[in-house]
């Protein structure tokens, strides 16, 4: 594991990646469940270096959602990891599933900074609070600043 001015020296993105992984880890989760894009790169870097990340890739995010919810009925707990865009809208039926069943589920998406958002292209589509018919809360993190 890197000491925090390693992880500083690596950028403010990376550092913001790493403290969110340590914390998802710190409160539970234990699977980690990419549906990998150029959004994700600091949170793969952070979860490739935490030393409890268990990670599993998925081309589809569909498929990713719904293993996760199988992951929690088996009594571990999950988090997607997806990009922006259409890719967190594939979630929606599995996220909904689990939410349905009573399953924990968490979902990290990393979507646009506030004001790159609504570009009229696909990966800029609103996805705030995308999930809030099938969730107990949803997040809107900052991007970090220095």
């Amino acid at each position: 594991m890197f000491s925090l001015d390693e992880k500083t020296s690596r950028g403010i993105t990376f550092l913001h990646a790493s403290i969110v992984v340590e914390e998802l880890c710190r409160n539970g989760v234990t699977q980690f469940c990419v549906s990998p894009g150029a959004r994700c790169i600091p949170l793969l870097e952070a979860l490739r270096e935490h030393p409890r990340a268990e990670v599993t890739l998925f081309n589809d995010e569909r498929s990713a959602a719904f293993w996760a919810g199988g992951y929690g009925k088996g009594g571990g707990l999950a988090c997607l990891v997806s990009t922006s865009g259409t890719a967190v809208l594939n979630y929606l039926p599995g996220v909904t599933e689990s939410y349905l069943s009573q399953t924990p589920l968490v979902v990290l998406t990393a979507d646009r900074p506030y004001e790159l958002r609504q570009a009229k292209a696909n990966q800029t589509l609103e996805q705030r609070n995308v999930f809030a018919d099938c969730s107990v809360a949803n997040i809107d993190i900052p991007a970090p600043e220095s």
